[in-house]
């Protein structure tokens, strides 16, 4: 007989996620309780808020850094540059190819790039179209082209 699971888990409580808002709103209210002498306990009781949920915040300090900061702050970086690009072997030739095009006025789009990729390499020909345009994509977004 399979056991009916509810959807907090064993305990039946659901996990309630905090909008950055409700966690500077919330982290403020303990703070100014907590001032004025109050026990952790009855704090924590009065916003019906984890104990472990107000410590996190406070070693996270979520009161201090802006929320859109905090967005665009990188969690860790990779060690290694990652594999080589498909289109290392023609990279200094198709970037002279967009700078050039680029000068005389002319538009260039992303399957430009493609078909230049394919005059210029026999190996890039192989591919499926739709490695070709994703290797094009990354390619652009590495050299920094896309708008």
């Amino acid at each position: 007989m399979t056991k009916f699971v509810h959807p907090g888990g064993e305990s039946g409580k659901r996990r309630i996620r905090y909008s950055m808002r409700r966690k500077y709103g919330l982290l403020a209210t303990a703070r100014r309780l907590l001032q004025e002498g109050r026990s952790l306990r009855s704090v924590v009781n009065e916003l019906r808020v984890g104990s472990s949920n107000l410590s996190r915040w406070e070693q996270q300090k979520v009161g201090e850094m802006d929320p859109k900061d905090k967005l665009f702050k990188k969690k860790k970086l990779c060690s290694h540059p990652g594999p080589p690009s498909q289109l290392a072997a023609i990279d200094e030739s198709l970037l002279r190819y967009v700078f050039e095009q680029r000068e005389q006025g002319i538009v260039i789009d992303t399957i430009k790039i493609v078909l230049r990729a394919l005059f210029l390499s026999p190996e890039f020909r192989e591919k499926s179209l739709t490695a070709r345009w994703s290797a094009v994509l990354r390619w652009v977004r590495a050299h920094s082209m896309s708008y």
